[in-house]
């Protein structure tokens, strides 16, 4: 499928909607919390916002199925059949919008032949909208401004510092004695694993440290994003992220790099599992 630039820019007013949607409860905090089984938490906000993708995406695409967080019970009998497929997370970083952070977003990514080709990004708080198409650039646009063409990440490591993001919950305390003592980290904590992903892309830090459960739909628009600008996301043997090909759509562990010349296999020592 051939994504012309009116497609993109149709789904980027999805996101932008469904990001209304979420913005109306957490203005009136008038939502609704349950816990999935995976005792992660679910609103009302996520699943009005699935609804609301899950149908207008249909509408755009009608012969591409949808796969989202709030319908991951899909089986891989029926998704291993999809050439091609969206795969949204209709409010990355819940958590965060339950604790009125602002670190949250919405999420929508296209995949085809099991490799996202498409990315979308948008974080309502913050006006910032991040997205990229396969081959052809990726942008970031703040507010009304004009959207900029992020550029090629070109950083070479000098010195021994490196800024590493990780999730507000995450001890940073486990990374002690597992990461190479011959660098120096900075870590900030941000909600919101795609936007930890943007702000690689952005190159306002290094890397994203993900230790602990995540799923496809929480990897596969950022990805997009940071191979654009010659980042990437990959497990800590640094090998691809998988996506449709497992009965279980959890991630594994996971660094998402903007510089990919830093040797990170050397950076990771302890935790790299090549």
């Amino acid at each position: 499928m051939q994504m012309t630039l009116s497609d993109l820019n149709k789904v980027i007013s999805l996101a932008k909607e469904a990001s209304d949607i979420i913005l109306d409860f957490y203005r009136t905090q008038n939502f609704i919390q349950n816990m999935k089984a995976d005792k992660t938490p679910v609103t009302s906000a996520d699943l009005s916002s699935h609804k609301f993708l899950v149908e207008h995406l249909a509408q755009l695409t009608p012969n591409i199925p949808v796969l989202s967080e709030e319908s991951a019970h899909i089986s891989l009998q029926e998704r291993c059949q999809w050439e091609r497929y969206w795969l949204i997370d209709p409010l990355d970083g819940t958590k965060e919008f339950i604790n009125r952070t602002g670190d949250f977003s919405v999420m929508i990514a296209l995949v085809e032949h099991n490799r996202p080709c498409l990315g979308v990004i948008y974080s309502p708080i913050k006006k910032l909208c991040f997205y990229a198409v396969k081959d052809a650039g990726a942008w970031m646009q703040e507010a009304e401004h004009p959207a900029v063409l992020l550029p090629k990440n070109e950083k070479h490591l000098i010195g021994n510092k490196i800024k590493i993001l990780i999730s507000p919950h995450f001890d940073v305390n486990y990374l002690q004695g597992k990461l190479s003592t011959e660098y120096e980290y900075e870590y900030e904590k941000i909600g919101s694993a795609s936007l930890k992903s943007c702000f690689i892309a952005a190159g306002k830090a290094d890397a994203y440290l993900r230790i602990g459960p995540t799923g496809e739909w929480d990897t596969a628009a950022a990805e997009c994003i940071l191979k654009e600008v010659q980042g990437d996301i990959c497990n800590l043997s640094l090998q691809p992220l998988t996506y449709n090909q497992r009965d279980v759509l959890i991630n594994p562990d996971f660094i998402a790099m903007g510089p990919k010349n830093f040797p990170w296999c050397h950076i990771l020592g302890k935790l790299y599992k090549g």
